[in-house]
């Protein structure tokens, strides 16, 4: 019988890995190139191929951007925020939304949950495991 694909994952990610620590091996003078080179070799570095262990987990996280798109455009048309209050709440709100519709919940209801009940009852909503 010849094994699926799942079968070579492991010895991938395993080589991604050796790359990838080899490129990242030296410091660099750039500080933003220096704060990737530092995670990408860092103890964050078992997250970047979960796809490959996980069978469903996409290589990409271009569902998240997606779903982001709406509101980049929103603050694109309406020129922004014009106070820092106004940048939290437009930063806050639509993810709280957006969280509440990814459960199967209305944003409304989930919304008063978080506003209105105790500690326990709001992070039980808010931090939903639905995997």
């Amino acid at each position: 019988m010849k094994p699926g694909p799942w079968a070579a994952a492991a010895g991938i990610e395993k080589q991604l890995v050796c790359d990838l620590n080899k490129i990242c091996k030296h410091p660099l003078r750039f500080k933003p190139a220096e704060t990737l080179r530092t995670y990408l070799a860092g103890p964050e570095q078992r997250y970047l191929f979960t796809f490959l262990r996980v069978p469903g987990v996409p290589p990409t996280n271009n569902h998240a951007e997606q779903s982001l798109r709406h509101m980049v455009i929103f603050r694109k048309v309406c020129f922004g925020t014009r106070s820092e209050s106004g940048l939290k709440t437009h930063s806050i709100l639509p993810s709280l939304v957006q969280t509440a519709r990814r459960q199967g919940v209305q944003p409304r209801k989930f919304l008063q949950t978080l506003l209105t009940a105790d500690t326990a009852t709001a992070q039980a909503a808010l931090y939903n495991n639905s995997g």
